[in-house]
């Protein structure tokens, strides 16, 4: 349901086919992501510094996620903080120079293409309610989602990110939950 959900938004398919340094930095993210959850934190730094290097801004989204995943989860917590430190700790030299260079950042003004257009998919936004609704009310399960929401209120910033690039992956992720919820309740009043 996820391929589904991520297949029919135009605007985020063109989004990562036109900005490769933030789609290669969700790739780390999501690679340091899942080395985080086979206990291989080793990697999971090491992804999520590359991550840095890669792209500004989703860097700070997966390093947000995991902090907030700390807040969510007692028992990973250590680990969460860790992987987020040592990764931090590596990506010094790039933070340093970004930090210097923070006057050559617009956050507006800039003619970015398709900064001033917006797909908003109301059908999509209404299945991810639900699957908000959803991941809320089972956390335990699906703290991960959760984490990934609240942190992609990073991209605020830049509205055409949030509501069609990257800040897009949790509507993706809950209209897939959505999605899978009424699947399951449609097999159970087949058989």
């Amino acid at each position: 349901f996820t391929v589904v959900v991520f297949g029919s938004s135009f605007a985020f398919s063109i989004s990562l086919a036109n900005h490769i340094p933030s789609t290669l930095a969700l790739i780390l993210g999501f690679l340091s992501l899942g080395e985080f959850f086979k206990h291989r934190l080793y990697r999971a730094v090491i992804l999520l510094a590359l991550c840095f290097y890669t792209h500004i801004s989703v860097s700070w989204f997966f390093a947000l996620s995991y902090i907030f995943y700390a807040l969510l989860d007692r028992q990973s917590r250590d680990n969460s903080v860790k992987v987020v430190g040592y990764a931090l700790l590596m990506a010094l030299p790039i933070l340093i120079s970004q930090f210097f260079r923070l006057k050559f950042i617009q956050l507006a003004g800039n003619n970015t293409p398709g900064q001033f257009y917006l797909q908003i998919k109301i059908f999509d936004y209404i299945l991810a309610s639900f699957g908000l609704y959803l991941a809320v009310k089972m956390i335990p399960k699906y703290r991960l989602l959760i984490s990934l929401f609240l942190a992609s209120f990073i991209f605020l910033a830049y509205p055409h990110r949030f509501f069609t690039a990257e800040g897009y992956i949790p509507v993706i992720l809950f209209s897939a939950l959505t999605l899978q919820f009424i699947w399951e309740k449609l097999k159970e009043k087949r058989v």
